[in-house]
């Protein structure tokens, strides 16, 4: 390949990525919920000047909420979950607030992510955690938007900005397993970024097919200036022909398919993983194994998207021209 190859610099990005994702490869489990690295709390003002109650009762207000300036009331987990009768601990090697609700189901969710654990899978979280000084020691909060108790616990959850009063109201602490079914995937709700052509992924992916356990790829004929197409399988890495066909079994450990598109000037404009095990070590320290996933595509942000989003994006976007 030649002398500054963008695979080559790529994998400082993917590195880079997952430490941004807050994955850490000594403290990942069984279940993939990885040890995520402490960041500053949001620096979005915060109005404490609001009242909380659970089922009637009212939450000291200490700790319990605060209302950020774009509108956001957030709630501390342990504060809401325990008044709803669920268990709350803190897992320090991880650094996971794990909420255990009355019939056993987990709730993991980690520092300033966008996402949150529920039985061992991982699902996205609008807006994200935060967190909130203990004021009276070392210690912190874990918080979250004050939605996420309606949608995640199923509470009923109501806000009134006027009064600036949060009411939650929940007759046990109990959530049903198959609540899952109503919690979305972040790599099912990726959207391209403003101002990108997704020209690279249009005419990469229309052409790239899932099925019975094998990935079959047809790489794009045409002008190929700047656009280039590799499979790797750890360091190894092979050129991949336009308008050949070429088809890989599912499951083989940092092994994909690597597109990219570069501008005039040289640097990369649009660039695609499509990982053959979601699992894999090299992505984000194997925090997508165990997630019902065949294979998963990453972006040059290092955010992930399932294949059928992705066609699904490519799909609209075909509309949107027509």
């Amino acid at each position: 390949m030649n002398r500054k190859h963008p695979l080559r610099k790529a994998w400082s990005l993917i590195l880079i990525g997952c430490l941004c994702l807050g994955s850490a490869a000594s403290a990942e489990g069984a279940t993939g919920e990885g040890a995520t690295v402490a960041e500053p709390a949001s620096s979005v003002a915060r109005d404490y000047e609001l009242s909380v109650s659970v089922n009637g009762k009212t939450i000291p207000p200490a700790h319990a909420a605060y209302l950020r300036s774009d509108g956001t009331p957030y709630v501390s987990v342990r504060t809401i979950s325990e008044a709803l009768g669920m268990k709350v601990a803190w897992n320090g090697p991880k650094r996971l607030a794990v909420v255990t609700t009355s019939n056993g189901q987990t709730f993991s969710f980690p520092l300033y992510r966008e996402y949150f654990w529920f039985n061992g899978q991982r699902f996205e979280l609008k807006y994200g955690t935060e967190t909130e000084q203990d004021g009276d020691g070392p210690g912190f909060y874990v918080m979250v938007p004050a939605g996420a108790v309606g949608s995640l616990f199923g509470a009923d959850v109501q806000w009134d900005p006027q009064t600036k009063q949060l009411d939650v109201n929940k007759p046990d602490g109990n959530v049903p397993a198959d609540r899952k079914s109503a919690f979305r995937r972040e790599w099912d709700v990726w959207s391209p970024e403003p101002g990108d052509t997704l020209q690279l992924a249009q005419a990469l992916f229309a052409n790239v097919k899932l099925d019975g356990g094998k990935l079959t790829v047809t790489v794009p004929k045409g002008r190929t200036d700047g656009v280039s197409f590799l499979y790797f399988q750890g360091a190894k890495e092979t050129t991949l022909a336009p308008g050949k066909k070429y088809a890989y079994a599912t499951g083989v450990k940092n092994a994909g398919v690597y597109a990219y598109r570069t501008e005039a000037g040289g640097a990369i404009e649009e660039e695609y993983w499509i990982w053959l095990d979601p699992g894999s070590p090299n992505l984000a320290y194997g925090i997508y194994g165990n997630q019902g996933l065949s294979v998963l595509i990453q972006d040059i942000r290092s955010k992930v998207v399932s294949l059928d989003r992705m066609k699904q994006v490519i799909a609209e976007i075909g509309k949107a021209r027509d």
